[in-house]
This record gives C-alpha cells, sequence and structure tokens, in this order.
C-alpha cells in the first residue's frame, strides 16, 4: 500500500496537476518508465547495444507521443532542479555530474519536433533514433541547428 501510495503521489508530480496526463500516465507506469529509463541510459551512457530493443517500443503513434511527453517532463525537470521520476534517480545523478553544462531546452525543442513529425506520419522508429543521435550532439555540445545560418556556417565537423 505504501508503495501504492509514493507511485500515485510520483505520477502526480509528473503530470504537474494535469488529470489527463496522470491517467495516461498511470495506465501503462511501469512500462513507460522502463522504456524511459532505456532511452536515457542509451543517451547518456553511449550504450547503443539496445538501440534497436528501444527503438522496438515505438510503433504506436499515440504511444510514442506519450513516451516523448515524459522525456520533455524528465528534461524540464532537469533545467527546474526538480526531480519528480524516482524510478530515473540513478541516472538523473549521472546526468547532473556529467552533463552539468547541458542546454536541456534545446533537447526539449528537439523533442517536440520529433513529436510534430511523428504526427506528420514519419516513420516513427526512424524519428526516435535520430532524436537520441541529436541529443547525445547536445550532450557533447556539437548540435548545431541547421535552421539557424549563423550556427551552420560555424559548424565544424
Amino acid at each position: 500500500h505504501l508503495m501504492e501510495n509514493a507511485q500515485n503521489t510520483e505520477i502526480a508530480n509528473i503530470s504537474d496537476g494535469s488529470i489527463v496526463n496522470a491517467l495516461l500516465l498511470i495506465e501503462n507506469y511501469d512500462n513507460n518508465m522502463q522504456v524511459l529509463h532505456s532511452m536515457i541510459n542509451v543517451i547518456i551512457n553511449d550504450d547503443y547495444t539496445n538501440l534497436v530493443k528501444l527503438s522496438s517500443y515505438f510503433k504506436n503513434k499515440d504511444e510514442s507521443i506519450e513516451l516523448l511527453n515524459l522525456l520533455n517532463l524528465f528534461f524540464r525537470d532537469i533545467i527546474l532542479k526538480n526531480m519528480h521520476f524516482a524510478y530515473l534517480s540513478d541516472l538523473a545523478d549521472v546526468i547532473d555530474t556529467k552533463y552539468n553544462k547541458t542546454d536541456w531546452s534545446k533537447c526539449i525543442l528537439l523533442v517536440n519536433n520529433t513529436q510534430k513529425y511523428i504526427l506528420k506520419n514519419g516513420n516513427i522508429e526512424l524519428m526516435i533514433i535520430t532524436l537520441i543521435f541529436e541529443i547525445k550532439k547536445i550532450l557533447n555540445h556539437k548540435y548545431h541547428n541547421i535552421n539557424i545560418l549563423e550556427e551552420y556556417l560555424t559548424y565544424k565537423v
């Protein structure tokens, strides 16, 4: 009963008061947290061995959008230094020490763009794999937005 209350509290905090988000999250909480953990682990630990397995979770458009919403909420929590994802606390510690100079707002913009491409019927698995590599570039301070001319012209390979 205590574990269930802790989970409910975590869901309420993650959903930031949105009943719709809370209901979506509670439906597949354990599975979504496992997938999110795997995705973040691939990104921060360069563990690409599970990339194919990870991309297999992103088959359904609505579920993929929901998982990307969770990823955005995780990035928001990093920016605000307010970790509501107890399930991901081990990864949050690594991120805090290894990637403390990262501009997480760029990651959020990438996730938002990926969601738009998925909604436009882009290949979901391709979008997710590309997102992972683009976020990795941001973490390594090698990301340059090709839509901003100044960044594109000063890009060095």
